[in-house]
């Protein structure tokens, strides 16, 4: 499950902590591993999304789901590094 909670100027929300609160409740009675999104991950899915050559005007339809995708990237490339690193082989 991937969880993105924008923080304008870097300051964390009010309702920001409640959707964290949520959600970990959630992941736990759901048992599934859950990443937290970064603002900075928005401005990678706009970066991915000009370097594939989207048009600025179709970029804004797209980022949520540009940022997502890297979000749960980078969670996938972790788990592997963690699992070759203790000798586990490939993650499930």
């Amino acid at each position: 499950m991937v969880v993105a909670c924008p923080t304008p100027g870097r300051v964390a929300r009010p309702q920001a902590a409640k959707v964290g609160a949520f959600v970990e409740r959630l992941a736990r009675v759901l048992r599934l591993p859950w990443s937290r999104g970064r603002a900075a991950d928005l401005g990678r899915g706009r970066r991915a999304l000009a370097e594939a050559g989207v048009k600025r005007r179709d970029r804004k339809a797209r980022i949520d789901r540009a940022a997502a995708t890297l979000i749960l990237q980078e969670y996938l490339d972790e788990r592997k590094a963690a699992a070759l690193a203790t000798g586990g082989g490939e993650p499930e």
